[in-house]
């Protein structure tokens, strides 16, 4: 069987907060959500940072990409996602 390679990646977004606020975890996902929804493809891929791999399992999975039509619902969602209390 071919090897496969697992990969970390790291995908930056940004958090706005009131001066000297933690980031709340939906205020992270919201943000995180918004950008990764409204950049190209291209800009994702210079948004991510691959630093990490390594030979994985050859019976793992492979990971399937998401089509932009299921990405309508996080768009659907985004306001309530970012509202805070």
């Amino acid at each position: 069987m071919p090897l496969k390679t697992n990969t970390a990646i790291f995908f930056g977004a940004e958090v706005i907060t009131e001066a000297k606020q933690p980031i709340t975890a939906p205020q992270a996902r919201a943000a995180i959500l918004d950008r990764l929804i409204r950049i190209s493809d291209d800009e994702l891929l210079e948004a991510i940072d691959e630093s990490d791999s390594y030979d994985e399992n050859p019976n793992a999975p492979i990971t399937q990409p998401v089509p932009p039509e299921s990405l309508v619902f996080i768009r659907y969602r985004l306001p309530s996602l970012v509202s805070m209390p």
